[in-house]
């Protein structure tokens, strides 16, 4: 539960389900980048990446000062939660990349207005249910669940990490025309 309410909040900046759209009508600069598409993409995961970190360590941080969880437990979660973060920061970047809002007259309409967030929302929480869901029916010790959610999180992220790289790339470079 604690895992699935860190990748929510994870989810919840939308940095990367709205990372293309910010970029609105300046998105061509990309082509002169002197970077390679998949190398932008990479970079723009990243971000998302360190930013969802901060926020979760800011919550592990509180939940072990003020309600006093053993740090074994705090440990294992965190590890779980960092892996967790990546096939739902993945999502994120795939469908904005896939719709992205490039036509806009205020930086507020390319964020507020983007349905790519609540999309990428939708899917992350099919996801992370499909992952917790047998945990909660099926596994009666913290480490096996752990475990289990470790190694679901990690094949969902290399899955989705592959996608982007390929079916990702190929579509960014559709973009640029």
């Amino acid at each position: 539960i604690i895992s699935g309410i860190a990748v929510f909040m994870a989810v919840a900046n939308g940095i990367t389900a709205t990372s293309l759209s910010r970029e609105g009508k300046q998105f061509y600069i990309s082509k002169y980048i002197p970077l390679s598409y998949k190398k932008q993409i990479q970079a723009k995961l990243l971000s998302g990446f360190i930013f969802s970190i901060i926020g979760v360590l800011l919550t592990f941080l509180a939940m072990g000062f003020l309600l006093r969880v053993k740090f074994y437990l705090i440990s294992m979660v965190l590890g779980i939660t960092l892996v967790a973060i990546l096939p739902v920061l993945e999502i994120g970047l795939l469908v904005d990349i896939y719709r992205p809002k490039l036509d806009w007259d205020n930086e507020q309409k390319a964020v507020k207005q983007n349905l790519n967030y609540l999309i990428a929302l939708v899917f992350s929480i099919l996801l992370s249910g499909s992952i917790i869901y047998p945990v909660i029916k099926y596994f009666d010790t913290f480490l096996a669940a752990g475990f289990f959610m470790l190694i679901a999180y990690g094949l969902a992220a290399i899955a989705l990490y592959m996608v982007l790289m390929t079916k990702g790339v190929a579509r960014y470079r559709k973009l640029e025309g």
